[in-house]
């Protein structure tokens, strides 16, 4: 008779929670579909795993036969059910719709007490703690939230977290921005009815130009190449030249020695082609026009100035350069069988250039304009008629630069 008691004791609680299980299963549906101007409060604790079937049936028949494991077990389940009870009491508190039931504890602390309490009916006690966790549970799930305070709240959270890291200007915040802009972006509506939030809108949009302006100016590529065009500009008029393409190679050493960002040290190779008009009636020839390709090579250290920082701009970077430096021309003349000429001389550089450093692949670009002049006159025949009597010609070159590495202040360590 005692054993068939316990059966129907038994399913009497296994069939409780089927049936509140699928209770709550229905009650989220019917919210979720209620209305559209609210939300439910979503609890901050989710309910543990319903115990196994197998072990309930173990604790209403065979309490006394319970090993270590399994008491520990059953004191595991209480105490999982009143944490949810205690994190969900605490959540009521704090949306100021307190529970008017006092919170119950278990009566076990520890499996000891389990043989000590031989009338204490185990599965009982466990099933006032599951009551209870989803009595609090309906309680949260009952309140409703406007779905304007809570995404409200959700950006006054992001603003909160973005404004405690907002002292470290590092690539981590200015992410953050971004994703804080994007979220912006898309609740376009609420930021027009909330001029406090169009105004916290303005801040991060400035807070973003000050994070790039603060990254182009404390940034210092250590390294670089070139890509672009360059042209020969001779001051003859029987001398004629065509762009070709260069390539060249740009390192900057400040933060390798320890010193201001002051200057760099550049390479450069291009391989022009000039033609050259001449009249050589003393061999009977008439007017015959000559091509020169001209393999240039030349090295040279430049002064920096920031412009940027002069004119306050935080967009970008643009620096003015100056500086001098060694060339060498070689000239190979296409289906003439002479020797090639090797000119070679110092040459003065001016050079301007434009890049942002705030993007995940900076590039710039730039142009320069070079003064050549050659420490001699190589010419020594009259078929090979490229002369540089006045030892003094001009180059252009314009194109883009990218930077491979750098070095910025940001990331040190305060």
């Amino acid at each position: 008779m005692r054993k068939i008691i316990a059966l129907l004791t038994f399913f009497t609680f296994s069939f409780y929670l089927s049936a509140q299980t699928n209770h709550f299963n229905v009650f989220a549906n019917q919210e979720n579909t209620n209305s559209l101007n609210a939300l439910k409060v979503i609890p901050n604790a989710q309910m543990p795993q319903a115990p196994n079937p197998a072990f309930l049936e173990r604790l209403q028949l065979e309490p006394d036969e319970l090993t270590d494991a399994e008491k520990q077990e059953y004191v595991n389940l209480l105490y999982d059910f009143f944490r949810v009870s205690s994190i969900l009491s605490q959540q009521l508190n704090e949306l100021g719709r307190p529970s008017g039931t006092r919170l119950e504890a278990p009566p076990i602390t520890g499996i000891n007490q389990i043989e000590d309490a031989e009338d204490l009916d185990l599965v009982m006690t466990l099933r006032r703690q599951v009551e209870q966790a989803r009595r609090l549970t309906r309680e949260v799930e009952s309140i409703d939230m406007p779905a304007t305070n809570q995404r409200i709240e959700a950006l006054q959270n992001n603003v909160l977290a973005l404004t405690r890291q907002a002292d470290s200007t590092n690539f981590a915040l200015r992410q953050q921005i971004i994703e804080l802009n994007k979220q912006l972006e898309i609740s376009k509506l609420d930021v027009i009815k909330c001029e406090s939030y169009k105004e916290l809108y303005h801040n991060c949009k400035n807070t973003v130009r000050q994070l790039h302006g603060q990254t182009n100016r404390y940034t210092v590529p250590t390294l670089a190449v070139s890509v672009g065009a360059t042209n020969n500009i001779f001051s003859k008029n029987n001398y004629s030249a065509i762009f070709a393409p260069s390539v060249g190679i740009n390192i900057n050493p400040s933060a390798f020695l320890g010193i201001p960002d002051i200057f760099d040290l550049w390479a450069d190779y291009s391989n022009t082609t000039a033609k050259v008009e001449n009249s050589f009636h003393h061999w009977g020839w008439g007017y015959h026009t000559v091509e020169h390709n001209l393999n240039n090579f030349s090295v040279g250290v430049n002064l920096r100035f920031s412009l940027s920082r002069y004119f306050n701009i935080q967009s970008f970077n643009w620096l003015l350069k100056g500086g001098a430096g060694h060339f060498w021309m070689v000239n190979k003349m296409p289906n003439i069988d002479l020797t090639s000429n090797v000119w070679q001389g110092c040459l003065f550089r001016i050079e301007t250039e434009v890049i942002n450093l705030a993007t995940q692949f900076p590039i710039g670009v730039y142009a320069s304009y070079s003064f050549m002049k050659t420490y001699s006159n190589l010419i020594s025949n009259n078929v090979n008629n490229m002369d540089f009597a006045d030892k003094k010609f001009g180059t252009i070159n314009v194109g883009l630069k990218f930077f491979l590495s750098g070095h910025s202040q940001l990331n040190k360590e305060r």
